[in-house]
């Protein structure tokens, strides 16, 4: 069940929401007379879909990381109740 592992539902929502946002946020910063459309047309024509998902995988691996730290420092706060 996805809501029972955090892990994978930042994964999902990073994935599916996050990256091409962020990418299109990275385009628009460093073009700023740039509409949100024009950067769109940009990183297509850069790498079509794969170009909305570069810098991924750094960020699967900061948050399985992170992820893998808060379930450790839940486990261990439930052992000290």
């Amino acid at each position: 069940m996805l809501w029972r592992k955090p892990w994978l539902t930042e994964i999902v929502q990073v994935t599916t929401l996050g990256q091409p946002l962020e990418v299109l946020k990275t385009q628009m910063a460093a073009n700023r007379q740039q509409t949100m459309l024009e950067a769109m047309k940009t990183v297509w024509s850069r790498g079509g879909v794969s170009g909305f998902y570069q810098g991924l995988i750094p960020w699967v691996r900061f948050l399985s990381v992170r992820s893998t730290l808060l379930a450790v420092s839940q486990s261990d706060r439930e052992g000290l109740d």
